[in-house]
């Protein structure tokens, strides 16, 4: 698996989702580790970014971005914690420009 392939990663019962392009979902075997800390190689490139307690997304894979989600490739809906909200935000923004601009 590709980092280019995951749409997001959802942490749920003690494990990872991983939604790929494919339309496929791996789970990994059960954490025991925070979910930040699981996903901190990901986070690592500057594609990713957590947008919420439970969810990583790839944000080359974001279609619609609004105040409380990111809608993605294949309408997957992640949220966005309100908290985090202006970092989510401005994170977003700073990866649109870097990557040529807003669409």
């Amino acid at each position: 698996m590709k980092l280019s392939d995951i749409i997001s990663c959802e942490y749920r019962d003690h494990a990872v989702i991983f939604a790929l392009i494919s339309g496929e979902e791996l789970v990994s075997r059960t954490i025991r580790e925070k979910f930040s800390e699981y996903c901190s190689p990901i986070l690592k490139d500057r594609h990713f970014l957590q947008c919420h307690i439970s969810y990583v997304i790839n944000m080359r894979r974001v279609e619609r971005f609004t105040k409380d989600s990111f809608t993605l490739y294949g309408s997957r809906t992640v949220p966005i914690a309100a908290k985090q909200y202006p970092v989510v935000r401005d994170t977003y923004m700073d990866y649109l420009m870097a990557k040529g601009g807003l669409k």
